[in-house]
């Protein structure tokens, strides 16, 4: 999947998340872990000031990754505040 060139301001709990399903999903065709995402050129600020603890376990934050998954790619995006804090150091470009 790739996300690009959005602009994505204001949300309560996040902007941009790629994160694994955390429920066992019934559909087979359906893969729970994120793999090969590229994140990158988009405008993600404000968001994440009220997260619902009751639906996330992450901090709220413009970019968010769990880091599961193999090949996802954060890169070029004007952001604030990520999970981790330094996403785009971690998987940036390779």
């Amino acid at each position: 999947m790739t996300v690009r060139d959005n602009q994505v301001v204001g949300n309560n709990s996040g902007g941009i998340a790629v994160i694994a399903l955390p429920l066992p999903n019934p559909d087979p065709r359906v893969d729970p872990v994120p793999d090969n995402n590229q994140v990158f050129s988009n405008v993600t600020l404000t968001n994440g000031r009220y997260p619902d603890r009751l639906r996330s376990p992450y901090h709220g934050a413009d970019l968010i990754y769990d880091g599961t998954g193999i090949g996802t790619c954060f890169a070029d995006n004007v952001f604030a505040t990520s999970v981790p804090p330094d996403l785009e150091q971690r998987y940036g470009r390779r």
